[in-house]
């Protein structure tokens, strides 16, 4: 399955949907991998700061990418 949440204005939530669908994703099981293709990059850093308080293991896999795709 590819989901993808996309707009070119920022602020109308596609970091936190994206970020909150693939823990929820995770948590009933699913091997995610979250591609955070934002210039500000919040999808990366927040499931990297979550990651200090809970274990995700390597079923939920966060990339960066840079550039254009």
């Amino acid at each position: 399955m590819l989901i993808a949440f996309a707009n070119s204005k920022g602020g109308v939530g596609k970091s936190t949907l994206a970020v909150h669908l693939a823990v929820l994703l995770f948590d009933l099981g699913k091997t995610v991998a979250l591609l955070d293709t934002d210039k500000q990059r919040s999808s990366s850093t927040w499931i990297a700061e979550a990651r200090r308080v809970r274990h995700f293991g390597d079923d939920l896999e966060v990339m960066r990418i840079i550039g254009r795709i």
